[in-house]
């Protein structure tokens, strides 16, 4: 059998368009993967409690498995971490300000390689801060296209000479 109807759809597809089922005699779900994908979206949809209650207990129930998984992923990925945090802290800070923007990792590590891994003002490589050229103070954006990379001294310097009004 190189093709299957889908019950939901009825259109013929290959069977690698369709999940496995043990219990059915073709060994192969009812619906096809699209199908089903859709019907347990509308269903989470449907279901918001059920499966934030699942989720709940599922981690109660692994908590123990779920940390060592996390600890195992930082010990493997120091960097990416500490990268995650920066992107997390800085989107946190905007959705909190009600700004619009939100920074991946992937941008962070990109605003890093378009600097240098050095401070935009003075060129050091020592304690460097994703700086938001407008700052989301005065309603900057947390695009990437709003942040440079800066010092903390440089950072600081530039933060009381905009708060002075400079």
């Amino acid at each position: 059998m190189k093709e299957k109807r889908c019950y939901k759809c009825s259109e013929m597809k290959k069977v690698k368009h369709y999940g496995l089922n043990k219990s059915r005699k073709d060994g192969l779900t009812a619906y096809c993967l699209p199908c089903t994908r859709a019907y347990l979206r509308e269903w989470k949809s449907n279901n918001k409690d059920k499966v934030k209650a699942e989720g709940r207990r599922y981690r109660a129930a692994h908590s123990a498995a779920i940390l060592e998984r996390k600890k195992a992923w930082r010990k493997k990925n120091p960097a990416r971490e500490s990268l995650s945090a920066i992107a997390s802290s800085h989107n946190k800070r905007a959705r909190r300000l009600g700004l619009p923007g939100h920074l991946t990792v992937q941008d962070v590590l990109w605003i890093y390689e378009y600097y240098g891994e050095k401070c935009m003002d003075c060129g050091t490589r020592e304690n460097l801060e994703l700086d938001h050229v407008k700052p989301m103070s005065l309603g900057g954006a947390n695009f990437p296209s709003n942040i440079q990379l800066t010092c903390t001294k440089c950072n600081r310097d530039r933060y009381w000479r905009i708060k002075r009004g400079a």
